[in-house]
């Protein structure tokens, strides 16, 4: 399926009307838009009639976002979405994720190891280590904390 499709079909999926016998133009033609639009938002128009397979392993990451999207969550949940991918990959991630997080009108439970993405990403993070929360707070907060360094940062801030 092309990238545009999948976006389509997520979008359809979130929509009650999806099984009615008549109305069916209007479902799938609002499914279009709600997909179409979150390609836009993470930067993947370009691409949309390319085969989601063929696409790069980053590009693959950002589509499953934008299927997400599409389905206009009021809470997204990210769990590692960087993982895998090259730094390359991660620095273009780390750039459309952080455009979209600033365009405000959605929460993000982001779930992630990487504690350069995290610091990038995130105005409020809560770090657990062993099942406890060691800190919590505002990025520099929690980049200071020795309890993170330790755990972590390998010890250094």
């Amino acid at each position: 399926m092309s990238v545009r499709d999948n976006t389509k079909l997520a979008a359809q999926s979130r929509d009650a009307k999806r099984w009615l016998p008549l109305g069916g133009a209007t479902v799938f033609r609002q499914a279009a838009q709600r997909g179409d639009a979150a390609l836009e938002r993470l930067g993947l128009a370009h691409v949309a009639g390319r085969p989601a397979g063929l696409l790069s392993h980053g590009d693959q990451r950002l589509l499953e976002v934008a299927m997400a999207l599409a389905q206009q969550p009021r809470l997204l949940l990210l769990d590692e979405p960087t993982q895998g991918l090259s730094v390359e990959e991660t620095a273009q991630a780390v750039e459309v994720l952080s455009s979209l997080f600033a365009s405000g009108g959605l929460t993000v439970l982001l779930v992630e190891h990487d504690m350069e993405v995290v610091f990038r990403l995130s105005h409020k993070i809560t770090v657990l280590h062993r099942g406890s929360v060691i800190a919590d707070g505002d990025p520099d907060t929690v980049k200071a904390d020795e309890d993170v360094q330790n755990a972590y940062l390998g010890g250094f801030a």
